[in-house]
């Protein structure tokens, strides 16, 4: 095997390092496309993502843990030839899927709009169909890539598509918005309709600009997808060498069968996990759409300064929901996308060590993810919480509205977002140990309680959209708690509580009284901008003391990471670690 191979740590360095990167550029894209299109078109935005979620999932189901997991254990027992053989089948099926996927998407456009009563949003589902195939062959490629424990390729390939969706996607939304202006100037009507004052083009221009930004999205697939398919051609993870002299591979119909049986419980829990997002659309608007009609008077006394002047009642719920997830839920998806860069590179090494029967060092690795990933989740999740006003301020300066309506949001999810991350990585981890159906259980049970804590909260004016924020904040305790008790009865691990959460969420909290504290202060001397910037600094430093004084790092922890020995020399001269 070529030196590509990563250790867990190293791969996850190298996921890290992209992950900043893409989520740097994705603040980029999101933050002027919400600017632009505002809490309306980020509702029509949000809404083809609702349903494409469901469809992408079922499409590539399992297949990209099973392939890793499969080319793991194979790659780990020197059958190479094995390896190829998988990654020709997966792609096979990627292919199919794909296609299928991609008409469900086209055909269902009409359907699903109505159904979720947002019409204005068919276009932008439309736009995003051709991404299920794309998406798919993509997946395809990292599947294999990880498996061999090379985490460069996704990494690289994730840059890749956010800098052309940055690009495409926000060139694509300020062309037609431009286009709309001149068209009104020359004409009149703005994309067939007739347009009686200037104030009235955004509000005939926005579904176009937020289907126009979602081809941005196509775009950057297709260019992930050419970057992945030259890579492996140019530099093969697997050498000639490698493939001859490895066993006889297994037969196709073999091959097949075992992807199709590791792959079906992953897929059935990814797709219980976004048809409940997809129910949770239909909830929140029906919710929404029941206080506009029941309760308007009490609606629009809760949401007082905080809907747009003019904004017809018909709008409302669209707009709330626009606030909710284009706003609040773009912050808040930051976090969970750190612990899947652990439970990426966690998987095949897992998968791989439990498949050699050591049981004592897949247990330490275990161990070692989950309190790495507290250590990064816990301090992100309360700083999020207590600066989530000043950070959407900064971040979305010119949409106050829409901010007072997701600030609250934001620092309810902040503290749900640490169990969310918690539970996406115990089912990577349960997949790696081959339970991924237990997932699937816990995920229906954690999204039922979703819809019906919806159902509940949402009904009450005084929560609105913060009623489903409560709801998500519960539904992903309950989902953690029953996957974290699943995985101490099959590994018969006895977790150190102190070491892994109670120590991580004691300096945590003091990462949260720091940073409000610092902001409190700075913001009477500063600017909003670098007052946010000089207290997530300092809380941040400030976590890593406590951290280091109550032991929530660990010698071992540090040494894994690159360059991680220096730190530690460092850190024993200021006496901070022995």
């Amino acid at each position: 095997m070529k030196t590509n191979r990563q250790s867990f740590i190293h791969g996850a360095a190298i996921l890290t390092v992209s992950l900043v990167i893409v989520k740097i550029l994705g603040l980029l894209f999101k933050i002027p496309l919400t600017n632009i299109l505002g809490g309306v078109g980020m509702g029509y935005y949000n809404t083809a993502y609702m349903l494409f979620s469901p469809v992408f999932s079922l499409a590539i189901g399992g297949l990209p843990a099973a392939v890793a997991k499969m080319i793991a254990e194979n790659s780990a027992l020197g059958r190479y030839r094995d390896v190829k053989k998988v990654f020709r089948i997966s792609m096979v099926l990627y292919l199919l899927m794909g296609i299928a996927g991609t008409a469900v998407m086209v055909f269902s456009a009409d359907f699903f709009v109505h159904v979720v009563k947002n019409p204005n949003a068919y276009w932008a589902v439309v736009a995003i169909a051709p991404t299920v195939l794309f998406g798919c062959i993509i997946s395809a490629y990292r599947g294999y890539f990880e498996g061999l424990c090379d985490m460069r390729p996704t990494a690289v390939s994730q840059v890749v598509e956010m800098a052309v969706k940055l690009a495409a996607g926000l060139g694509f939304a300020l062309w037609v918005m431009n286009y709309a202006a001149e068209q009104y100037e020359l004409t009149g009507i703005v994309f067939g309709v007739v347009v009686q004052a200037p104030d009235q083009v955004g509000a005939a221009a926005l579904p176009f600009a937020a289907a126009a930004s979602v081809v941005g999205v196509s775009f950057s697939n297709v260019a992930g997808a050419v970057y992945l398919i030259i890579r492996r051609r140019r530099n093969d993870s697997i050498t000639p060498e490698q493939r001859k002299t490895s066993p006889r591979p297994a037969g196709s119909r073999s091959l097949f069968k075992q992807l199709v049986v590791i792959s079906f419980p992953i897929c059935i829990g990814g797709f219980v996990l976004n048809v409940t997002s997809l129910i949770d659309l239909l909830s929140m608007m029906n919710r929404l759409n029941f206080l506009v009609r029941e309760h308007s008077a009490a609606l629009l006394e809760v949401c007082s300064g905080a809907i747009p002047a003019g904004m017809p009642l018909s709008d409302l719920p669209n707009y709330l929901y626009g606030c909710y997830t284009g706003l609040a839920v773009s912050i808040f998806g930051i976090i969970p996308a750190i612990a899947g860069v652990f439970a990426k590179s966690a998987l095949p090494n897992i998968a791989s060590s439990w498949a050699r029967g050591n049981r004592d060092y897949t247990r330490r690795k275990i161990e070692l993810v989950i309190r790495i990933t507290a250590l990064v989740t816990v301090p992100s999740g309360i700083g999020i919480s207590v600066l989530a006003h000043p950070i959407l301020s900064v971040l979305f300066s010119s949409r106050t509205e829409e901010v007072n309506i997701a600030a609250p949001v934001l620092a309810i999810m902040g503290i749900g977002v640490i169990f969310q991350a918690g539970s996406l990585l115990l089912f990577s981890i349960l997949q790696a140990l081959g339970y991924a159906n237990l997932p699937v259980r816990h995920m229906a049970a954690g999204g039922v309680a979703k819809i019906v804590l919806n159902m509940l909260l949402m009904s009450l004016p005084s929560l609105h959209v913060n009623g489903a924020a409560l709801s998500t904040a519960a539904c992903y305790l309950l989902i953690f708690c029953l996957e974290f008790s699943a995985l101490a009865r099959i590994t018969g691990m006895k977790f150190k509580f102190s070491n892994i959460f109670l120590r991580p969420i004691f300096a945590g909290i003091l990462c949260g009284i720091a940073a409000k504290t610092s902001y409190g202060f700075l913001i009477r001397c500063c600017g909003k901008g670098l007052s946010v910037a000089l207290a997530i600094g300092i809380s941040a430093v400030l976590y890593l003391i406590a951290a280091l004084c109550v032991k929530a790092v660990e010698r071992n922890d540090l040494e894994m990471v690159p360059g991680g020995k220096k730190v530690t020399k460092v850190l024993e001269k200021m006496k901070l670690m022995r």
